[in-house]
């Protein structure tokens, strides 16, 4: 049975933002690999810390994500073509010639760019997020082949319902609004308003609201579909297990709690951890761009749910448990204490082992670094860790069920074949198995740890081990000495064991003897 997606990007051309991202590099290898044919990929990037634009999309060909795709196709690369551009400048800050290029041939738009942070300023999230969402509808309004645009939201852009269903619910204020304000408002009035609007936990998901009121009132004429993917892990298969490139969501916990440095963690053991694998979101897209430009399916906004936790769902304390055992198989060399980590509802537990568990001992290992001359640095990444805490704690301790009806439909107007090359069905994970490919792939592409040296890895884990057991040991033995000198019934229950002790002894030798 032949393919129905593959042939629909044969002699397409494509405008894709936020190639750079997590989503966009996985999304790229995946078109040039399973989609060959495709005519030509326009990619917005904007030069970075000095380097230009097309230095930057070598180096993305430098990365291992590619080396599948650049061995069977070693001129791939070719049917890409860099865009200079800034989404927080005006038509992006493309030149006239590259703007009418996107007006007279793009067919497919795939908007994925957008400021990931949690904790963004407002202004910034408002213009990466939702202003640069306008500047899009005015491009694409203007192109003469569009046949699907798809934005790339987020499952917690209506995270103040506990249902979320395949709709667009009204913003706390019309993004309009909120535009206009941005024009005349300082940051710190600006700051305040995004605090009082709404039941938002941060800016992020605020404006991911806003943008999505903004394409369902200013995007109508427009054949627009949304996918909202929940928390974006790594990969699942493809282009190979464990696939991971930065810090963001789980990825920062996890080498966080491999590393020693976690010991503690705020969060419901019962709520859904709802991470979707970068490549089934990948997978949704483009089967997701098939079905409404093949078909021309785009009368009404659609929305598709990219989420696990209503099908197939994974608990934070089943996560936490998994992670510890994996983290026995799978250690960490450079790996700073002996892992161990704790999720806890108590905010009094939690603020107990952030004292005793991660701020003094931070304060022992920065005095240590001092006296060896060397630069302290273990109080500030205990800093920065519990600050990406303090944004997850409102993940962490809720959870939300998102309907998938759309999802489902369309995996079942799927072919065979299609299913296993744009496989997006979250049944198939083996939770198990993921969070093992997880670490691993944190290893490997975040900390640069060779795989092959895990027997390395588990004798410097039994040597943290063993110091700590000598750590506590001495602090058991100098706690007991000092309570046994300034205490008589420390005293004298010592020598009450120690008398009891002596005769259990003396009474089995005689029991032996007899």
């Amino acid at each position: 049975m032949n393919s129905q997606i593959r042939p629909f990007f044969a002699n397409k051309t494509l405008f894709i933002t936020g190639g750079s991202g997590f989503i966009g590099k996985v999304l790229i290898e995946k078109l040039l690999r399973c989609c060959p044919e495709v005519k030509k990929i326009y990619l917005l990037l904007r030069a970075k810390k000095g380097i230009s634009s097309d230095n930057r999309l070598k180096e993305f060909f430098g990365l291992k994500l590619f080396e599948r795709v650049i061995v069977q196709r070693p001129q791939c690369y070719n049917v890409i073509e860099v865009l200079d551009g800034n989404l927080e400048e005006d038509r992006f800050g493309l030149t006239d010639v590259n703007y009418e290029k996107l007006v007279k041939e793009v067919n497919i738009v795939i908007h994925s760019a957008a400021t990931v942070r949690f904790d963004e300023k407002p202004r910034l999230a408002l213009i990466l997020n939702v202003l640069a969402v306008r500047q899009l509808i005015q491009l694409c309004s203007k192109m003469e082949a569009l046949s699907v645009l798809l934005h790339v939201s987020t499952a917690y852009s209506h995270c103040d319902q506990e249902v979320i269903e395949e709709t667009i619910y009204p913003s706390p204020v019309p993004p309009e609004k909120i535009l206009d304000a941005m024009q005349w408002l300082d940051d710190d009035t600006l700051d305040s308003v995004f605090r009082r609007i709404g039941q938002h936990p941060n800016s992020y998901t605020f404006t991911k609201d806003l943008a999505e009121s903004l394409l369902a009132t200013e995007a109508q004429h427009l054949p627009l579909v949304i996918i909202r993917p929940s928390i974006v892990g790594a990969s699942l298969e493809e282009p190979f297990a464990g696939w991971i490139d930065n810090f963001n969501g789980p990825s920062g916990l996890f080498v966080a709690a491999g590393m020693g440095i976690l010991r503690s963690m705020k969060g419901s053991s019962t709520a859904i951890a709802d991470i979707i694998p970068v490549d089934l979101v990948v997978n949704l897209i483009l089967a997701v761009g098939w079905y409404h430009g093949e078909q021309n399916k785009c009368s009404k906004l659609t929305i598709y749910h990219s989420t696990t936790g209503s099908v197939n769902p994974f608990r934070w304390g089943d996560m936490a448990m998994h992670v510890k055992s994996s983290i026995q198989k799978i250690p960490f060399e450079r790996a700073y204490r002996r892992p161990n980590v704790t999720l806890t509802e108590s905010s009094f537990l939690h603020s107990w082992w952030l004292i005793f568990s991660h701020l003094i001992p931070a304060y022992v290992a920065d005095a240590g670094l001092m006296m060896l001359g060397k630069k302290p640095r273990i109080v500030r990444i205990y800093d920065k860790l519990h600050r990406t805490m303090d944004i997850l704690g409102f993940f962490t301790s809720n959870e939300w069920q998102w309907s998938h009806r759309n999802t489902d439909f369309l995996w079942n107007e799927m072919n065979d074949t299609d299913r296993e090359l744009f496989n997006f069905n979250v049944r198939r994970i083996n939770w198990h198995q993921y969070i093992d490919h997880y670490l691993l792939g944190a290893k490997a592409y975040l900390l640069n740890e060779d795989p092959s040296d895990i027997p390395k890895a588990k004798k410097h884990l039994r040597k943290l081990g063993m110091i700590r057991w000598a750590f506590n040991t001495a602090v058991v033995i100098v706690l007991w000495r000092v309570l046994i000198a300034k205490s008589q019934f420390a005293r004298n229950l010592w020598f009450f064991v120690l008398t009891l002790a002596s005769k259990l002894i003396r009474f089995f030798r005689l029991s032996s003897a007899v």
